[in-house]
């Protein structure tokens, strides 16, 4: 759960008086101006709170099967807050691709305002842009939609050590199929670069390419939809890059000749372009989520809520190895 705020003094003051127990110590015993600068000051820019235990209302069938007895149930949430002013500022300029990352994927938005809509519109028009540069010549449905889920995940240094599920992007993917297209496909019918083309054509090698506007007609699934790029003298690549992509990632992509040659070319696996993007977003990335960004967490959560979350990564790590490499020793050679 993100909340944007617009005063973050002003939140926290209200906060503290009224769950004082989501705030680790000292916190809880300071002022409100103390978190607001812990929580404005490197990192995400977000103060976050593990482990918080609500109460939630059961849902029509629980009541049901309770005879009828409203009973509130507890729940553990966490919980980050951020400004208005760097949420916004993160949505436009990726400064850490904290919140931008996360909204590049399907997510409840509970409460908003057009300001806000139209700047997760353009963080995700910019995303889009971004995936299409990194992709191949000719990509699946599902191959964007890891890349375009991955894209907040290059650098992250929970997964270099372990800490994370290394099958997370994937996963996402797979649970949100629906969601991704409900988002991208409107996107993509904008982008006047790509060109979509059915499984049967691939297979057959007729190769008739259906116009992007004739997609929602032919209702193609996602098992059978392949996007192709279309010739190089339609992509500009320089004006992309200066037009869609957000002012942090720009600043570490020199356009040079020879990164649109091999755009052009499709040298997808040495594709300069590809790989300064994939630096870009990993060092945007690792700044956010650095020693400073750690320390932060044990400040603001504590140690043992801190300790707790670690443990539960690194659980979600060695696990997701594990299944892997028996994975790999159950498969006949």
């Amino acid at each position: 759960l993100i909340l944007g705020v617009e005063d973050s003094e002003i939140w926290h003051g209200e906060n503290l008086r009224r769950n004082p127990g989501d705030y680790s110590w000292p916190l809880s015993w300071l002022p409100p101006s103390v978190s607001k600068t812990i929580q404005e000051t490197g990192g995400a820019r977000m103060l976050y709170h593990p482990y918080i235990d609500v109460n939630v209302m059961p849902t029509e069938m629980e009541i049901k099967s309770d005879n009828g007895v409203n009973i509130e149930q507890r729940q553990q949430i966490k919980y980050g807050v951020i400004s208005m002013k760097h949420l916004k500022s993160d949505l436009l300029r990726w400064d850490t691709l904290f919140c931008a990352g996360r909204l590049h994927k399907p997510v409840v938005v509970i409460n908003t305002d057009p300001t806000i809509d139209e700047f997760i519109l353009r963080n995700r028009k910019a995303a889009l842009t971004c995936a299409l540069l990194m992709l191949p010549p000719v990509f699946t449905e599902e191959e964007l939609f890891y890349t375009l889920a991955g894209l907040s995940y290059s650098g992250d240094p929970r997964f270099l050590i372990g800490a994370e599920n290394s099958s997370k992007v994937e996963n996402i993917v797979n649970a949100n199929l629906e969601g991704f297209r409900a988002i991208y496909r409107p996107l993509i019918d904008d982008v006047d670069f790509i060109r979509i083309k059915t499984s049967c054509d691939r297979a057959t090698s007729t190769t008739q390419e259906v116009e992007r506007g004739e997609r929602r007609e032919k209702e193609i699934s996602v098992a059978a939809t392949t996007f192709i790029r279309l010739p190089m003298e339609v992509v500009d690549v320089e004006k992309l890059v200066e037009r869609d992509l957000p002012e942090k990632l720009r600043g570490h992509i020199n356009v040079t000749p020879e990164m649109i040659s091999s755009f052009a070319n499709h040298h997808h696996q040495q594709q300069p372009l590809r790989i300064a993007l994939i630096e870009g977003l990993r060092a945007i990335v690792r700044h956010a989520s650095g020693m400073e960004h750690i320390l932060k967490g044990l400040l603001t959560a504590g140690i043992p809520k801190s300790t707790l979350y670690i443990a539960s990564k690194l659980k979600k790590g060695v696990f997701s190895k594990s299944r892997f490499s028996n994975s790999n020793e159950n498969t006949p050679s």
